[in-house]
């Protein structure tokens, strides 16, 4: 099997997305759809939304993993500018899980710098507080849990318990200064 490109979310993958992401994403369809065009309109360009593409035998495309994350606040000062980085959603097609396609996508936007050149700060997200593996999965690759848990976070009727954690990352000193390349 090829291994999926990981490339910037374009409108062409809108549709796979959404159906990728309904099955995971505690959302109504009507604000997944929002979310979508506004990583179309707005975060794909700053380097926050990509997809994994299977190239499947007849050449067409098949979305089997997703990263949407937003830019949520940006701190300004004359010596200093921030940002600070969401991520909404994570997520590969159960068939390609084990290929390391989780973490090359997450690797997109644990950048120090976007490709407006605004300094990254920190990236940020909740996940299941129940979830080891999910949890272990982040810790692995840099994140750690603030020590918060965000009670009812999730929708009862998703996740049982609903209860959320916060976890973070910041660059490091050593973490290269500029965007990955795609």
């Amino acid at each position: 099997m090829e291994n999926p490109a990981c490339i910037p979310f374009e409108r062409q993958h809108k549709e796979q997305a959404k159906s990728l992401l309904s099955g995971v994403l505690p959302v109504p369809l009507v604000r997944l759809s929002q979310r979508l065009e506004e990583a179309i309109d707005r975060d794909a360009r700053l380097g926050l939304a990509h997809v994994a593409v299977y190239r499947q035998a007849d050449q067409s495309e098949r979305v089997v993993g997703i990263i949407l994350a937003h830019l949520e606040t940006t701190t300004t000062s004359l010596e200093t500018c921030c940002a600070m980085i969401y991520v909404d959603a994570l997520a590969v097609d159960g068939v390609f899980q084990g290929q390391r396609l989780g973490t090359r996508l997450l690797e997109r936007v644990l950048v120090p710098s976007l490709s407006n050149g605004l300094r990254v700060r920190e990236v940020y997200l909740h996940t299941p507080c129940h979830d080891n593996e999910l949890i272990m999965f982040y810790r692995k690759r840099g994140f750690v849990p603030d020590g918060d848990v965000v009670e009812n976070y999730y929708p009862r009727r998703w996740v049982r318990p609903p209860h959320a954690i916060v976890m973070r990352w910041r660059p490091s000193e050593t973490t290269t200064a500029t965007p990955r390349a795609l």
